[in-house]
């Protein structure tokens, strides 16, 4: 996006392409058909902003699901170490 001039009171004139605003609206790659953008076509930019906000949300609970993983992991290691070093009940070998 280029910022070509200022309608005043902060509202910009852009050049925007395309791709971007399909990427902007995840309709990128092979995804369902963004309609036809023409004049007077309006998007809503702070859209983006959502979709950030949510991948950040998501990456802090895949965080925070790894890190109870590991715990659980970890306990599941030692109690196969204990399993396996208990002695066989038929044999009576370790």
């Amino acid at each position: 996006m280029k910022i070509i001039g200022e309608q005043g009171s902060g509202v910009f004139i852009a050049l925007v392409t395309r791709a971007e605003i399909e990427k902007l609206h995840d309709k990128y790659y092979a995804k369902p058909a963004f309609p036809e953008t023409k004049v007077g076509s309006e998007y809503d930019l702070s859209a983006g902003y959502d979709f950030r906000g949510e991948i950040k949300k998501s990456c802090a609970e895949m965080s925070d699901a790894m890190k109870q993983f590991k715990r659980a992991q970890d306990a599941m290691t030692r109690f196969a170490s204990m399993i396996a070093e208990t002695p066989d009940a038929e044999s009576g070998a370790a």
